[in-house]
């Protein structure tokens, strides 16, 4: 929920010219409450014929130098703050240094509620504030039917809600109105819902016929059938129905082959595939065969959560326009990375936040503010910019580390926690510069990345963005101190620098760009019948390092002619290229100059490649694994890792390294692995989510089962879980 416009304390200032040759006149302040405690971190605007911003520091006190002869208006804003009345100040020459108190009140605010005529909660409602007949700002109601405006001076608004109904409310300082609001409207009762029905003891007598798929779906915290959920069955051919309500579906005339099924039942309850309990699990797949029956795939759906808290600043004061947001680990060029959900909320003036619609799962929480809380980014609502005295990027519980964030657990069952830490302080710097061409021109229509560092990388995807002007010119105000990586990419191509920020001072980086480079060569398939295997080719480029290139994927441009020879252009940054072809087929080697590069990133800045060979070949090895458990039963679901021995094959993204589901039957299986020597080891769920990680691999050494592969064999491994 975005609050209204705050009103400011605001003070009138005239600044005389008494003689010539004089820098300006140097203003200090200080913003308090009227009982004399300071407003820390107010925001403080000094408007006239010069506009200068800044941010009191924590004990309410702020410094502007460089005003010149004119009249000037100071405001001072804060959510949850008003003006207290007008202050008195004079007339002085510029060579003289003013001092100025801005006094502050609390403003009042209006919580309240939204029902429907039965009084069921209307979430998602508009709700105006308006007054004089001059509209103020618009909420939407929360999983609760519930709002609050604040920072409001005293006075009469009126409050206008779902079908123009209306109500007037009187604000005092201070104060907080509570006020319940009913609709002649009711609940939204279109989303799918818990069936009180029996199941239909028809469905249940009917015989299971072949090439049908047929499940039930439960709520997973009652049990109870839900019905209007919408499933989708992806594979060979796709179709999609909804549940009756006993919650039973039914796809009939399915073609043979394999297939994943999807229950979404949007916003009420999470979507999961089937053999999923959280959106994190691995799925299973549903095999269709002539005289084959299928299982039922039945799916239990958990509600969804909401996470509440409050995020206060260093002396536990509310810290309001905080932009809030989920991120969980996600591995991206090869390392673990703390990767933002989108959506996301911003804290009130009580500092309070609720993130509705939560899966079920494990999550990270970042309060973001400054140029890093940025709507392009996690595509939600931001708060204002915060300049001066600020905080840096903080993880809950309290730290400015990643490797230190604590995660939050949300259990499909279990009570959601109430979350509650304090931001992390920090001074602040700037960062400005430049981005060039190798001519030296200047690029206009770059876009300019900055993103943080630790131990040289970057360990979370939350940048602050920016464009340049028409010169190339660009700055970032308000960035925490630190390390950090500019990265621009624009018509010129790409480029990056890193840049220390400092405090109350300006880091200057000029970014020159690299254009896009290009890979050209051949691709030969032994043993092909004809060149129409060369349009089933399917080429990516896999980021290696968000450092020296973009953090993100850029997906190159590509052309094969039919006598094999190809270019892949448009590449930026650092990355593994990957040809691929449907079985039989296998990369067998990509090599340049008689060298080796299959598993060697290319460097885009390094320029162009011009005799890449691309070679194919039929293999018919596949690798089938079996687990039981201590007991000597089958495993059908878990996770089994296979490594090659030798750890210089561990390389991101390695195609020695595979991590395994089980299919229908309960087997592990995967094709094409490359003639080597492998480990094995099976796990009840996939142990973490950077598997691949090589330090990882190495503490399984131990634990693993030893097997070769050859590329014209096919290999069944037993394994037990240990």
């Amino acid at each position: 929920m975005t609050p209204p416009r705050p009103w400011a304390g605001i003070v009138v200032v005239v600044l005389a010219v008494l003689g010539s040759g004089h820098a300006g006149a140097r203003l200090t302040g200080k913003v308090i409450t009227s009982g004399g405690p300071p407003v820390r971190r107010a925001h403080v605007v000094v408007a006239g014929p010069t506009t200068i911003t800044t941010d009191a520091d924590p004990e309410g006190v702020f410094h502007l130098e460089g005003l010149t002869q004119g009249t000037y208006v100071i405001a001072a804003t804060k959510a949850g703050f008003i003006e207290a009345g007008p202050s008195v100040v004079g007339v002085v020459d510029v060579a003289d240094q003013l001092d100025v108190t801005i006094v502050m009140t609390l403003g009042g605010a209006i919580s309240g509620r939204v029902l429907d005529s039965l009084g069921s909660p209307l979430a998602d409602t508009p709700v105006a504030l308006r007054q004089s007949n001059a509209a103020l700002s618009l909420l939407t109601t929360d999983d609760r039917g519930m709002f609050r405006f604040h920072t409001l001076r005293a006075g009469i608004y009126e409050l206008v809600w779902s079908t123009n109904e209306k109500q007037t409310v009187t604000v005092v300082p201070g104060r907080t109105v509570d006020v319940e609001l009913v609709s002649a409207s009711t609940a939204n009762v279109d989303s799918p819902a818990t069936s009180t029905f029996p199941a239909d003891p028809r469905e249940d007598l009917q015989p299971l016929q072949a090439r049908t798929v047929r499940g039930r779906i439960t709520s997973a915290e009652t049990g109870s059938p839900l019905s209007h959920v919408t499933v989708r069955l992806n594979g060979e051919a796709s179709q999609r129905t909804e549940t009756s309500e006993s919650g039973r579906f039914v796809f009939r005339d399915v073609p043979d082959g394999r297939y994943s099924i999807v229950a979404t039942a949007i916003p009420r309850y999470v979507g999961l595939s089937y053999g999923q309990k959280t959106p994190q699990d691995p799925s299973l797949p549903v095999v269709v065969a002539a005289g084959r029956q299928t299982p039922d795939a039945d799916i239990e759906l958990p509600e969804t959560k909401v996470l509440a808290g409050r995020i206060v600043d260093e002396y536990g004061d509310p810290a309001p326009n905080v932009t809030v947001v989920l991120a969980q680990n996600g591995v991206a060029a090869g390392k673990t990375r703390l990767m933002p959900l989108s959506g996301g909320t911003v804290t009130d003036d009580l500092g309070e936040f609720r993130l509705g619609n939560v899966s079920p799962g494990t999550f990270f929480l970042m309060a973001l503010s400054g140029p890093f809380a940025s709507g392009n980014v996690l595509g939600g609502p931001v708060g204002p910019p915060s300049s001066g005295y600020g905080f840096a990027l903080t993880f809950f519980p309290g730290t400015a580390r990643p490797a230190d964030a604590q995660p939050v657990r949300i259990d499909v069952r279990g009570v959601t926690p109430s979350i509650a830490f304090a931001l992390v302080p920090s001074d602040m710097g700037k960062v400005s510069g430049r981005v060039i061409d190798r001519s030296g021109l200047p690029v206009s229509n770059a876009n300019v990345l900055l993103l943080q560092l630790h131990n040289g990388d970057i360990r979370m995807i939350v940048p602050a963005r920016t464009t340049v002007d028409a010169d190339g010119f660009f700055s970032i105000d308000n960035v925490p101190v630190g390390s950090f990586v500019a990265q621009a990419i624009g018509r010129g191509g790409f480029a990056r620098a890193t840049v220390t920020v400092s405090p109350r001072e300006t880091a200057t980086v000029e970014l020159t760009t690299a254009p896009p480079s290009a890979v050209r060569g051949r691709i030969v398939i032994e043993g092909a019948p004809d060149s129409s295997l060369l349009k089933k080719i399917a080429i990516s480029a896999i980021p290696t390092d968000f450092v020296r290139g973009p953090a993100g994927v850029v997906q190159p441009m590509r052309v094969i002619k039919d006598d094999g020879t190809f270019e892949v252009s448009g590449l930026l940054g650092v990355n593994i290229l990957r040809f691929d072809l449907p079985l039989p087929w296998t990369l067998v080697s990509m090599s340049s100059g008689g060298a080796d590069i299959t598993d060697r990133p290319i460097d885009s800045s390094a320029g162009d490649l011009d005799d890449l060979r691309v070679t194919f070949a039929p293999t018919a090895s596949t690798v089938v694994c079996r687990v039981n458990d201590k007991n000597g039963q089958q495993l059908l679901k878990g996770f089994v890792l296979i490594f090659e021995q030798d750890p210089a094959r561990w390389t991101y993204p390695s195609r020695y390294v595979r991590g395994l589901t089980a299919d229908a039957n309960g087997d592990f299986n995967t094709t094409a692995l490359p003639p080597g020597r492998y480990l094995a080891v099976p796990f009840a769920a996939v142990p973490r989510p950077d598997w691949m990680n090589p330090d990882f691999l190495e503490k399984l050494r131990a634990l693993g089962h030893s097997f070769a592969v050859d590329p014209s064999e096919s290999i069944r491994v037993r394994l037990e879980l240990r």
